[in-house]
């Protein structure tokens, strides 16, 4: 939801391939066409990036709202806070 303020489906679809990339774990790598999958990144990933690091993946001033809400849920118990919702 944060990616997705005041933005467009094809620059949002970048900033979170760029997200996998960086902090995600690599899925599936596909000879035929050298395509690479990754995970969305854990909470603890999340919360262990930097605003700088964000803004260089083209988050903006998205950055430090996605550095702050991470570190929150990592503050109300992380993965377990989340599958409690």
């Amino acid at each position: 939801f944060i990616c997705s303020s005041n933005n467009n489906i094809g620059r949002i679809s970048l900033m979170l391939q760029r997200l996998r990339r960086e902090l995600g774990t690599r899925l599936i790598l596909d000879d035929d066409d050298d395509d690479e999958i990754y995970s969305f990144p854990t909470l603890s990933a999340l919360a262990s990036c930097t605003e700088q690091r964000l803004r260089e993946l083209g988050f903006g001033y998205r950055a430090p709202y996605v550095v702050e809400t991470s570190k929150q849920l990592q503050e109300l118990g992380g993965s377990d806070f989340l599958f409690q919702l």
